[in-house]
Order: C-alpha cells, then sequence, then structure tokens
C-alpha cells in the first residue's frame, strides 16, 4: 500500500488463529511488539485483532483448546494508546448460542470481563 493509503486508514485489525500457526501462542509482550511494528507502518489507525478462534465450531474434542484460546486472548493486557481490541470469535454464534447451553457461553462472558479489565475498567 502506498504510504497515502497507510496513513488514511481508521482501523488494522489482525485475525489469528493459532491452529493454523503450530500452535504459537504469543504473550502480552510479543503482541505489544508487534502492534508496535505495524504502528509504524499504519501511523494513524487504531490496531486490534479482528477475530480469533477455531477453524471450525467447537466440538467435545476441541472444547479445552477453544477455552484456554479465549482466556489468554480476551485476557491480554496490550497498553497501547492505539490498541482497539478486539477479539471476535469467529464461531461466537455456533459456540455460544442458545445462552443456557452454547458450549463457550460462559467462558466468552468470563472473556469480554477479562477484556474489560485488562482495559481498566470493572465490570458488573
Amino acid at each position: 500500500m502506498s504510504p497515502a493509503v497507510r496513513a488514511g486508514l481508521d482501523y488494522v485489525l489482525l485475525s489469528y488463529y493459532e491452529g493454523d500457526c503450530r500452535g504459537v501462542r504469543p504473550s502480552a509482550a510479543t503482541w505489544t511488539a508487534y502492534f508496535q511494528q505495524l504502528h509504524a507502518l499504519y501511523p494513524n489507525a487504531l490496531l486490534g485483532f479482528g477475530e480469533i478462534g477455531l477453524a471450525n465450531p467447537v466440538a467435545a474434542k476441541t472444547l479445552k483448546s477453544a477455552e484456554s484460546l479465549v482466556r489468554h486472548y480476551y485476557g491480554l493486557s496490550i497498553k497501547l494508546r492505539y490498541f482497539a481490541g478486539g477479539y471476535f470469535w469467529w464461531y461466537s454464534t455456533e459456540d455460544g448460542l442458545p445462552y443456557a447451553t452454547g458450549p463457550l457461553w460462559g467462558v466468552l462472558g468470563n472473556g469480554l470481563r477479562a477484556e474489560a479489565t485488562a482495559w481498566g475498567q470493572h465490570p458488573g
């Protein structure tokens, strides 16, 4: 992209699927460094995660992995003024609904509370 286009973007969101990245789970410090590098390319954009998740909706054999992903990513504490958060769970409808029985409903709710805490807000 030309410098003019990069400078004109409002948001740049990354999608990250650990399963497609040999199971690599970067720490908050590593993600912070990545976002700092990305900010140099997109100086006026808010940066964050567009989506995280698994390649398919949760199944019995992937439930623990999905729960671990939600806990890790939603709880990341990235303290950059241009960090917008995100962490949109790709299969949230399939995995979270119906609310009483969806396999990740409670985990996603806890993840949103963890995100609010990481942002310095106190969820009710």
